[in-house]
């Protein structure tokens, strides 16, 4: 079928290579050295061909309404065999000098000639240089009357603006109506107002470097600008809030892991070529650096050049040029939606040491454990929130819904009230390491039409040895489900296996939308990759995919799969990389009781709920777990009044949970008060000393061990079945 969609493919050159990547934060070099030309003109490029003929109020209701973003790359020599669609319209090349003659012979196949662009000149070639919206307004309108002469292509030519003439021309520009900092940070927001037609007439450079009230103002004023057009757009078209992707973006760059601790491995080796000075500068302005890199550095020498040191050279330049790639993919992201992209300072990646004390905590069995990790989960909070400050924060999560953030640090820890916004909000993630896995998921942004009926088959792998005391309880916590006939409208299929060879058997006849792991799981610190325990072997979920399927969904019922004193190459991301859409990872060992009910209960939401929530509406992944993570934080808090605290009995416990359910799945936005204050009237306590109880001793609950990972808001279910199974919109 064809769509208005432009088609995007990138070309690359055939001796790219997976491991010739960046240092910091693994891109291909590739990429960082030949082809950021394309990520910049994917920034302005329309990703729909109707938005050449939109005003900037319709071009952001388009945006904001869910359009799609289909951006591919691929090596030149397998340009035969990866299904490229040559029946689309709207279809744009790009190329470099040794791939343009390949793409250019590859070009005839087409049925609608696709535009052409290269960073170098040719026949029938559009040098990047010379690329502006006029020329590829020219060149999309040509098509649209093309497309009008032919009448097998109904559904395009019904899409042809009625107002397609020759003397249309792009509406008129408007100025910013303030100086904008010339900074990263501010970028993607500027390069989001330039599709609705602004532009900055008056940019300046940040006065006071070591102050940060300049770059959080200069973000906060644009974003406010951003929200007021989004505002308008959503009244005006009465835009239903479901079609909206994302109420913002939180972003931070970040390094791989390891590479913060300064004293180890690789640093010892660099500075050993390097004097006091030089040290310190790759310390505090490349590796630690603050804030949005506004670093006061004092040299005992005088001043330094970077740039005259060989060894400070090379890597500020390489760390200069991944900035310079992840902004411009951030920028994409965001145009494509329309929304505010809102960087945090660097600060917020600085405290591997606390995280890995909390990993710590979690893994230890003394009786202050939870004591403790209340302790430390507020510390964490505290010093994450100072560092973004208010203003920042209250741009960020205030009045907003539904937010994707790309970092790679717990965020949805951040607590509000004493609630971590993982539970106020519906957050999915995705990690900035390694740089080619986020550049794949940042620019995947199709939305895939899934049946509800294609949950019906659940898959359950487990492995664990005989005598393992915990093998059964995932199994019992599903038999007593399936014992009151909760599991009707599902069938879940569980399979023992013993090594990674089963495993892939088993993922390769399997046809549902869902797997469940359920075996142990660890990782190996900052240096190594995470794995499963299959048997005695270890899998890595970074190889698994080469020779099977994984469903679009992959749920982890094992300890660290996600680990925040892990490496990037964690289980949830090995799944990333073989195209598993959403991950549920885990961010440290699990109780593995907890997580048997956990698992037994979405299976049960899937079961009972989604029948009845697709019936009239159609929702997102990431909202139905949304809703799940909500009800499961309540179950966490309920458990602790009832046991611990005995505040409430398991009579009170079953009314409170059961009154909190409906609240969560009615979407009623005071879920949590309407809560706290039915545990109140229960306990025959003040509301306020429910709530210092949660402030004082429930921080830490369980259910913050688990991650979203993935982008599960592209997956769309819904009631009627398809003879195909899944559909792209």
């Amino acid at each position: 079928m064809s769509t208005t969609t432009i088609h995007h493919i990138v070309i690359l050159d055939e001796n790219i290579k997976n491991d010739d990547c960046s240092l910091f934060q693994g891109f291909s070099r590739l990429l960082l050295d030949e082809y950021r030309w394309v990520f910049n003109l994917l920034t302005v490029l329309p990703h729909d061909a109707l938005e050449i003929f939109l005003d900037g109020h319709q071009i952001a209701t388009s945006k904001m309404a869910g359009s799609s973003l289909d951006i591919f790359m691929t090596r030149v020599d397998l340009i035969e065999n990866v299904g490229i669609a040559t029946d689309q319209p709207f279809t744009i090349f790009y190329s470099s000098q040794s791939t343009q003659e390949v793409v250019r012979n590859f070009l005839s196949r087409f049925n609608y000639l696709p535009i052409h662009i290269s960073n170098t000149t040719g026949n029938g070639v559009i040098s990047a240089d010379s690329v502006t919206f006029e020329t590829i307004f020219e060149l999309l309108k040509q098509r649209f009357i093309e497309i009008g002469k032919y009448p097998q292509d109904l559904e395009i030519k019904n899409s042809v603006p009625s107002f397609l003439r020759a003397d249309y021309s792009p509406p008129s520009r408007i100025k910013i109506p303030f100086s904008v900092i010339n900074h990263n940070c501010v970028r993607p927001l500027v390069s989001t107002l330039k599709t609705y037609g602004y532009y900055a007439h008056e940019t300046h450079m940040v006065a006071d470097m070591t102050n940060n009230s300049e770059y959080i103002q200069s973000i906060t004023s644009l974003t406010a600008l951003i929200d007021n057009i989004r505002a308008e757009v959503i009244k005006e078209c009465e835009l239903p809030d479901k079609i909206i992707k994302n109420d913002a973006i939180i972003f931070a760059p970040s390094l791989y892991a390891h590479l913060y601790d300064t004293n180890k491995g690789f640093w010892r080796s660099v500075f050993s070529l390097t004097q006091a000075d030089q040290k310190n500068f790759i310390k505090k302005a490349i590796i630690r650096t603050r804030n949005y890199s506004n670093n006061t550095i004092e040299f005992k020498n005088g001043p330094l050049n970077p740039y005259d040191d060989p060894v400070v050279c090379t890597l500020l330049s390489e760390r200069q040029k991944e900035l310079d790639l992840f902004t411009q993919i951030i920028s994409i992201v965001a145009t494509n939606q329309f929304s505010p992209a809102i960087r945090l300072p660097n600060d917020v990646m600085l405290h591997h040491d606390i995280l890995e004390n909390i990993s710590g905590l979690i893994r230890g069995g003394n009786k202050k454990k939870i004591f403790n990790l209340n302790k430390k989960i507020v510390a964490y909070n505290t010093s994450i929130k100072n560092e973004i400050g208010g203003d920042l924060l209250q741009a960020i999560f205030s009045n907003r819904r539904k937010l994707l953030a790309i970092c790679d640090f717990p965020v949805e820890w951040i607590s509000f009230d004493g609630t971590p916004v993982m539970f106020t909000h519906e957050i999915s993630r995705i990690g900035t390491t390694p740089g080619n896995l986020l550049t794949r998921w940042a620019l995947s942004g199709q939305r895939l039409m899934i049946p509800h009926n294609f949950f019906k088959k659940i898959l359950v792998i487990r492995s664990f040895a005989p005598n393992d005391p915990i093998k059964n309880l995932l199994w019992l916590a599903i038999s007593k489900f399936a014992e009151n006939d909760s599991y009707k409208n599902i069938d879940i299929e569980f399979v023992d296996v013993n090594t990674i060879s089963e495993v892939r058997d088993k993922l390769n006849s399997f046809e549902g939308s869902i797997v469940v792991f359920d075996c142990h799981g660890n990782h190996g610190g900052q240096l190594e990759n995470g794995w499963l325990n299959i048997g005695s072997e270890k899998m890595d979920t970074w190889q698994l995919g080469q020779e099977c399927r994984i469903p679009p969904i992959v749920m982890l019922s094992a300890c660290s799969t996600h680990a925040i004193d892990g490496s990037h190459a964690s289980v949830t991301n090995g799944f990333l990389r073989w195209g598993t859409i959403s991950v549920l990872g885990t961010y440290a060992p699990i109780n593995a009781m907890h997580s048997a009910a956990f698992i037994a209960r979405i299976f049960y939401r899937i079961s009972a709920f989604l029948p009845i929530i697709t019936t009239e509406n159609s929702i997102t992944w990431r909202e139905f777990m949304s809703g799940f993570f909500r009800m499961s934080y309540i179950t966490d808090l309920l458990r602790g009044f009832e046991i611990s605290e005995k505040i409430i009995n398991s009579e009170q416990y079953n009314e409170i949970h059961f009154n909190a359910n409906m609240f969560i799945n009615s979407n009623q936005k005071d879920w949590l008060e309407k809560t706290i204050n039915s545990v109140a009237a229960h306990a025959k306590i003040p509301a306020s000393a429910v709530r210092d109880l949660i402030d004082r001793k429930y921080q830490f609950v369980e259910s913050m061990l688990y991650s979203h990972i993935g982008r599960p808001e592209n997956l769309i279910i819904y009631k009627t079945p398809t003879e195909s199974g899944g559909k792209y919109l």
